[in-house]
């Protein structure tokens, strides 16, 4: 791919930082469709059209971020703005579980478990100073997190989805100050 990049409009800075190359804009709505094409195919038929889209739009969200928050524009723009930063790992990223929480009540220990040990383990690994650190201490609560899906047996296979999809996104690719050039 080419390294050739563009100007991204201010009201997308956050998403994309000032400037992304066409492969990186690409990979990270593609992934966003990837886990909404996912979502799409497990969300519970009792479920009606507006929770449904607000499942999906959700999903869309956080697949993209996984990818974004790995871009080298994403990273740059962030890291120069550490306490955008902090407010980017916890209080925005509680709206996605308030959300969560509110479409299923019943699933609020496994959501609220899962976004505590995720905004957590997102704030430690940012709080590392050594980027060697920061990758493996991510790595190995990205595990942590997974295995803690595993232990809620009784919730669905989407809260499952959309959380391990939440604990990449913050823990790993955005709590890690990723090296760029």
């Amino acid at each position: 791919m080419t390294d050739t990049t563009i100007a991204i409009p201010k009201i997308l800075h956050e998403f994309h930082g000032k400037t992304a190359t066409p492969w990186n804009i690409t990979a990270t709505y593609l992934a966003g469709t990837i886990a909404a094409a996912t979502t799409f195919w497990v969300i519970p038929p009792e479920l009606s059209f507006w929770p449904q889209l607000l499942l999906l739009l959700l999903a869309l969200d956080i697949g993209g971020g996984v990818v974004a928050n790995f871009s080298r524009g994403t990273t740059r723009y962030h890291a120069k703005r550490p306490t955008l930063r902090l407010f980017f790992i916890a209080p925005l990223h509680l709206l996605h579980p308030a959300i969560l929480i509110y479409l299923f009540p019943n699933h609020i220990l496994f959501v609220g478990c899962n976004t505590t040990f995720i905004i957590l383990a997102a704030y430690l690994v940012n709080y590392l100073k050594r980027y060697e650190t920061q990758r493996t201490t991510a790595a190995i609560l990205l595990l942590s997190a997974i295995a803690l899906n595993f232990l809620f047996s009784e919730a669905l296979l989407l809260l499952s989805f959309l959380m391990i999809l939440f604990a990449i996104k913050l823990i790993l690719a955005y709590g890690v100050r990723w090296k760029s050039k």
